[in-house]
């Protein structure tokens, strides 16, 4: 870098000049536009690949929501088949008892009448079982207050019980129970409430 000027010297004009060597300001400034250039290199190439990144992320989010979709789709099908199913079930087993109940027109023995009506009063509380299934939120339990509140209810129609004669009260917490538990659990609640009724009142 020169800087020169006119200055006079002895009373003559004479020429002043500086000389400065810049060369580490140059270097430095090479080294600088390397290291941007490099960095500038660098935020390209992890921009691309954050870029490529986002793009699988969008891919798996869209494969999984996907999938999401089919598998909830897949459970609402099989949760409807499973209604169904239950409600085909109870439909049978009203189709017993109402069998049952044509049969017992003809029946003379009282004992053999009595075990009809039994027959018929058992199957229509597994009937009720499935009814209560099909119709609940969730099919894989039942409310089991529901289900003996309902299902006494019933047994007293089936013995023509009126409300002055006799009240049932049922008195429990509200307990979800599966259908391999509700089903036995309902049959013996079937036999204490007939039997009750049967052999408690005489009058």
């Amino acid at each position: 870098l020169v800087n020169g000027s006119v200055v006079n010297f002895e009373g003559k004009p004479a020429s002043l000049n500086v000389l400065t060597d810049i060369t580490p300001i140059k270097k430095a400034e090479e080294t600088i536009r390397s290291a941007n250039e490099e960095l500038e290199k660098r935020v390209a190439e992890r921009t691309d690949a954050l870029s490529r990144v986002n793009e699988q992320l969008v891919a798996e989010i869209a494969a999984r929501t996907q999938a999401e979709r089919e598998i909830i789709r897949s459970l609402e099908e099989k949760d409807l088949l499973l209604r169904e199913i239950h409600h085909r079930v109870k439909n049978n087993l009203q189709i017993i008892a109402s069998l049952l109940k044509l049969q017992s027109r003809y029946i003379k023995d009282p004992k053999v009448f009595e075990a009809l009506n039994e027959s018929q009063s058992r199957v229509r509380a597994m009937a009720l079982v499935h009814e209560r299934i099909y119709r609940s939120h969730n099919i894989a339990e039942i409310n089991f207050k529901e289900y003996l509140t309902y299902l006494t209810k019933q047994i007293f129609l089936f013995y023509n019980i009126q409300q002055y004669q006799i009240v049932m009260t049922v008195t429990m917490d509200d307990i979800m129970i599966d259908i391999d538990t509700v089903i036995p659990a309902g049959l013996i609640m079937n036999e204490l409430v007939s039997n009750s009724l049967k052999h408690a009142f005489p009058d």
